[in-house]
C-alpha cells in the first residue's frame, strides 16, 4: 500500500468511470484499473461497482475512502508542518452560507495563527453557481447550500460542472429548543414552531433573518434576539423558550444545564414560510488544491470539522 495509490483511487470518488479519473491523473486507463484492482486484492474489499454506465461507490467503498483521505490529510498535515509559517503567502477566499457562520472565529482563528503572510478574504454574499465560481478559481473553498437555477435548494449534485471538484456534504444544523423545567412544554417529547405560538421566544445567535421571519409568523409574543450571557437568567424569570441553531451535540448541553429540558424542534408546520430549519449544506473545493497554502489551509479545516462532526461519513 502505497501513498500515491491511496491518492490515485480517491481521486476515481469524483468521477462517473475509470477513464475520466485516469485522464485526470495523466496515466492510462489500464493503470488506473491496475491499482485499484491490486488495492481491492490487498484488502479483500471491493470499493466501487463496475457497470457499463461507469463506476459507483460501494458502502464499503465509502468507508475505505474515508479513511483514505483521513490517513492523506494526516500526511499533507506532516509535509506541510514542517514549512515555516513565512513561506505561505497568497490569498484563500472563503464562501460560508447561513446556518455555517459560527465556523468563521475558529477558522479566522487559525488562519492568523499559521499563515500571518497570508490574506484570508471572506465572501459573505454567497453566489448561486458555486460550481462555476470554484472552477473559475473565484472561490476557493464553499460552505454553503446549493441552489437551483429558479432558485430552490438543490439535492442533485451530480451534474457536469461538479466533475473535478470535491463535494463532501455535511451534518444538517439541528434546531434546538432550551425551556426551564417547570414550562409545560417540557413534557412533551419533541416539538413545533405551532407549539410555541403562545411563548416568550429568545433568539440565540446562530439565527438569522430567515429564522426570525419565520419565528415572528408563528409567536404571539415579542421575539428578543440577545447575548446568550442574560439568556438562562431571562428562562428562569418568565419560562421561556430560547431557541438556538447548534453545531454543539445535545449531551454537551445536558450536561450543562442541569435545571434546563432541552428538545428538538421541528419545521413540519412551515410549509408556508419562508425559512428552513434544515439546511442541507456542503464542502466543496478542488479536488487537486493548487498551492501548498491551500493544501494546508484544507488540512486545517478539515480537523475543525471533525472537531464539530460535521461531515457525514
Amino acid at each position: 500500500m502505497q501513498l500515491n495509490q491511496l491518492q490515485q483511487i480517491l481521486t476515481l470518488e469524483n468521477y462517473s468511470s475509470i477513464s475520466e479519473a485516469a485522464r485526470r491523473l495523466y496515466i492510462s486507463q489500464p493503470a488506473l484499473s491496475a491499482t485499484l484492482n491490486d488495492f481491492e486484492s490487498e484488502i479483500g474489499v471491493i470499493l466501487f461497482k463496475r457497470t457499463r454506465a461507469g463506476i459507483q461507490l460501494t458502502a464499503d467503498g465509502r468507508v475505505i475512502l474515508d479513511a483514505i483521505r483521513k490517513i492523506l490529510r494526516e500526511v499533507n498535515f506532516i509535509e506541510n508542518y514542517a514549512r515555516q509559517p513565512e513561506a505561505y503567502t497568497g490569498e484563500i477566499s472563503l464562501v460560508v452560507g447561513y446556518s455555517f457562520e459560527f465556523l468563521y472565529p475558529p477558522i479566522i482563528h487559525f488562519f492568523k495563527e499559521l499563515f500571518p503572510q497570508a490574506v484570508l478574504k471572506p465572501l459573505y454574499d454567497v453566489p448561486p453557481n458555486i460550481a462555476s465560481g470554484v472552477n473559475q478559481g473565484l472561490i476557493d473553498f464553499a460552505i454553503a447550500t446549493v441552489y437551483n437555477p429558479d432558485g430552490t435548494i438543490s439535492q442533485d449534485l451530480s451534474d457536469k460542472a461538479y466533475q473535478g471538484l470535491t463535494v463532501r456534504k455535511l451534518r444538517e444544523i439541528q434546531t434546538i429548543a432550551i425551556l426551564h423545567r417547570d414550562n409545560p412544554l417540557a413534557q412533551r417529547p419533541s416539538l413545533n414552531l405551532s407549539d410555541l405560538n403562545n411563548e416568550q421566544l429568545i433568539l440565540g445567535r446562530q439565527f438569522d433573518i430567515h429564522y426570525f421571519t419565520a419565528l415572528k409568523r408563528f409567536s404571539k409574543y415579542p421575539i428578543q434576539n440577545i447575548n446568550r450571557s442574560t439568556i438562562y437568567d431571562l428562562l428562569d424569570r418568565n419560562y421561556g423558550v430560547f431557541m438556538d441553531a447548534t453545531p454543539l451535540p445535545l449531551d454537551q448541553y445536558q450536561a450543562i444545564l442541569a435545571k434546563y429540558v432541552i428538545k428538538p424542534l421541528y419545521n413540519d408546520i412551515l410549509p408556508q414560510a419562508d425559512a428552513y430549519f434544515h439546511w442541507p449544506a456542503y464542502l466543496i473545493y478542488k479536488s487537486h488544491p493548487p498551492t501548498h497554502l491551500h493544501q494546508a489551509f484544507l488540512d486545517n479545516l478539515e480537523r475543525i470539522f471533525d472537531q464539530y462532526k460535521l461531515f457525514i461519513d
